[in-house]
């Protein structure tokens, strides 16, 4: 699934960082619709391991009212890293580089542990009911 073209709002997706050959993370929730991206992970009490949310059409975040920080994967509309933010904290404001087009945001040590950097090339996948075999060996 190209980055370019909205998903469908609701629907989980697995990152895969195809630069890398690692799966980022598998429950990728996707936010298309204002409201959603606006809300973003507000009112939740921490963000679990593997999980994340996609946040298309936008390139600017904030964590106001969020109990923990996050990482932050800026995409352009291929879905190719154009800048990484760590450990950001509640109440802070990010806004990506010109050609950003969507954000991963991420609980915070993800991108280190992933080694996710600028340059990478990011796919999402549609996630079925079962894991295929070799995503859960390229895990992290």
């Amino acid at each position: 699934m190209g980055f370019g073209r909205a998903p469908v709002a609701g629907k989980r997706l697995i990152a895969f960082n195809k630069t890398k050959g690692v799966v980022i993370f598998d429950d990728v929730e996707v936010a298309v619709a204002f409201t959603r991206r606006l809300v973003g992970l507000i009112g939740r009490k921490s963000s679990p391991r593997g999980s994340a949310l996609l946040i298309h059409s936008c390139r600017s975040i904030h964590t106001f009212f969020m109990g923990f920080p996050i990482d932050a994967v800026f995409l352009d509309a291929e879905g190719r890293v154009v800048a990484v933010e760590e450990e950001i904290r509640p109440f802070a404001v990010k806004i990506g580089p010109r050609g950003a087009s969507g954000v991963l945001e991420l609980p915070a040590g993800a991108i280190e542990s992933t080694r996710t950097a600028p340059g990478d090339e990011i796919a999402f996948l549609a996630r079925s009911v079962r894991k295929p075999p070799i995503l859960s060996k390229l895990r992290r």
